[in-house]
């Protein structure tokens, strides 16, 4: 039902899987005081504290696969010139099929901030979302306060003419303490009447 691989121009996604996802890769991108860690300070989630925690994170995204709950990837950047490119990022989409609608995520490492690499990544699951799964509508969303998202978000949505929806009050928690988000959607109209370069 769900590809195991998707491709940009720029970026692979791969599945993260059991055991293919190799548990230490990612602890070191997003582990605590590693070069993952800034990423963390606007999402409700917290850095690796061990490599056991990475090997926990990807358990539990390999059953959500399996119950088709969501698909999760690993964002790295394709470099013909290496076999061991470096993780970029994890990359998700949830589906709620009773709305027929996907929520997208994405966690980037600051090393890689500021190559529009988000929104590379946010347009391909919207491809998929629409042309192969048959959705009506994406959801993204950005915490109050966090510029570098609100910007890559805009822009992903302003790409396929969607819209913002509004804030919402206390939807989630960072450290502890209720955060408000603010929601986008693009439907699939929008996406189909984006040009084709776009999508």
């Amino acid at each position: 039902m769900f590809p195991d691989q998707l491709s940009t121009p720029r970026l692979h996604l791969a599945r993260v899987a059991v055991p293919e996802t190799p548990p230490t890769a990612l602890y070191e991108r997003f582990r605590a005081d590693g070069p993952g860690e800034r990423a963390f300070t606007h999402v409700p989630e917290e850095p690796f504290a061990h490599v056991g925690d990475a090997a926990d994170h990807c358990h539990e995204r390999a059953r959500e696969w399996a119950a088709r709950e969501a698909v999760h990837y690993v964002v790295v950047p394709r470099d013909d010139r290496a076999g061991d490119a470096p993780v970029a990022g994890l990359a998700a989409a949830w589906f709620a099929w009773e709305l027929s609608t996907a929520r997208l995520g994405l966690l980037l490492s600051p090393p890689f901030w500021g190559n529009e690499y988000a929104t590379e990544t946010n347009a391909r699951l919207t491809r998929l979302a629409f042309e192969r799964l048959d959705c009506e509508t994406v959801e993204i969303s950005h915490l109050v306060g966090n510029d570098n998202s609100r910007r890559a978000v805009e822009k992903f949505v302003e790409r396929f003419g969607g819209e913002r929806e509004g804030t919402l009050r206390q939807e989630d928690t960072v450290s502890g303490e209720p955060v408000d988000v603010v929601q986008y959607v693009v439907t699939r109209e929008q996406f189909e009447a984006a040009e084709p370069a776009e999508r």
